[in-house]
């Protein structure tokens, strides 16, 4: 077995034959690296017959000790192969060593744990994985203490093979099937963002979500770069709404039924114990005292209203060959009435399965699992399943160098990008 520097159309033959996926490990993310200041290689483990055995996309980050070297996402073709991943990740500390290397992190993309649709009932998968990097020289970090990840080292998955692609609501949960049918009865529409000038109108609502929940946001130039480098397998949804439309299609509506409820008045007026005539009177009552409250709402969003289309809700999804991610989202709180971040998602499930993508990933959710969080019990009525990923495993060639290091860049609050 040799270890080699693959071409990036080798790359990505051996990513697309591996029958799985993931948007961290493909061509589309080594551009968007790039931009962000990583030098990129695709490296590999080959037989004697020059065939791929292993690869994986490194990235190399500038420090001012050494470049940290990291693979994220790293798909093994067998976890369970244990000669070839050894020889794998042996190989790939020489290769760091050799090449300016201060650091070398690994975050396998392998399943550790995965739960039933509320998160119980664990299964521990690939427990071998781990004996092999240790064996290898590895340290082992069961949760990613990197800042932008700690506290989600769990992801929430959906399994769409065997799912009705013309009516895949009937896989979700009540909650979710509830909270659609209420989203319906708005004229929310949702779609992808036409070009970068609406980048403006997606991030702001991005931005002021993650500040209502006290998480840092990716800054404003990282979706620009999304969008530039990854084309249409990046997919920036936005939903909206025309309040003034729907408050005329309201009053519309309200005029039918109380044209409607005069006319049973006037039968109930000449044959009042009519019990078909009563049924129906309380029937359209009830409709038209409920557009009622639904036209005191209008009338307070379009108060407060700032453009002619207001954003309800907006997601960032990333397609795969066998995998859509549900990467980045945001959601006006004072329009949760509306449901529209649940139209996005079953508008995106939907697509997923006309591409015949066969995982639908919600990624991260936070232990506790408790449905009182509103993020788990959201994703969780999409009646998926829990899967807890296999942690992180870093490598130094100086380690003693390297703790120190980090603990003075801890002291000084510094930290590199």
């Amino acid at each position: 077995m040799k270890f080699v520097e693959l071409s990036s159309e080798d790359f990505d033959q051996w990513i697309k034959k591996l029958g799985k996926s993931n948007h961290l490990q493909s061509i589309d993310m080594a551009h968007l690296k790039e931009k962000r200041g990583r030098k990129i290689h695709f490296v590999g483990l080959e037989d004697d017959h020059h065939q791929v055995l292993e690869a994986a996309l490194l990235a190399a980050l500038p420090t001012r000790v050494g470049k940290a070297y990291e693979i994220e996402g790293w798909l093994p073709s067998s976890a369970e192969n244990s000669e070839t991943v050894s020889a794998f990740l042996k190989a790939l500390q020489t290769y760091v060593k050799n090449n300016g290397g201060i650091s070398l992190l690994i975050k396998p993309d392998v399943p550790y744990v995965v739960t039933d649709v509320r998160g119980e009932n664990p299964k521990f998968q690939n427990e071998s994985l781990i004996e092999i990097f240790q064996k290898a020289g590895y340290s082992y970090h069961k949760l990613d203490l990197r800042p932008e990840f700690a506290g989600f080292d769990w992801n929430y998955k959906k399994d769409l093979k065997g799912v009705d692609p013309s009516k895949p609501e009937k896989s979700y949960l009540k909650g979710a099937q509830q909270s659609l049918k209420q989203a319906h009865h708005y004229p929310t529409v949702v779609r992808e963002i036409t070009g970068l000038e609406e980048m403006p109108r997606f991030y702001a609502c991005y931005e002021k979500t993650c500040h209502r929940l006290g998480i840092s946001p990716k800054e404003y130039i990282y979706f620009e770069q999304v969008y530039q480098t990854m084309g249409d397998r990046a997919q920036f949804i936005l939903a909206e709404i025309d309040f003034k439309a729907y408050q005329e299609k309201l009053q519309n509506r309200r005029q039918v039924l109380k044209e409607e409820l005069d006319a049973l008045e006037a039968d109930l007026a000449l044959n009042p114990n009519s019990r078909k005539k009563n049924n129906q009177h309380r029937e359209i009552l009830s409709q038209y005292e409920a557009q009622g409250k639904r036209l005191v709402d209008a009338k307070e969003w379009i108060d407060q209203a700032t453009e002619e289309k207001t954003v309800l809700a907006v997601a960032l999804f990333i397609i795969s060959p066998y995998e859509l991610t549900y990467l980045y989202s945001g959601s006006n709180e004072e329009y949760s009435l509306i449901n529209a971040p649940y139209l996005i998602q079953d508008q995106t499930i939907r697509l997923a399965l006309d591409k015949k993508i066969p995982v639908y990933n919600f990624l991260g959710i936070s232990e506790p699992f408790d449905e009182n969080n509103g993020l788990f019990r959201f994703k969780v009525s999409f009646n998926g399943y829990a899967e807890r990923t296999m942690g992180t495993f870093t490598w130094s060639p100086h380690p003693t160098f390297l703790k120190v290091y980090e603990k003075v860049k801890r002291l000084l609050g510094r930290y590199d990008n």
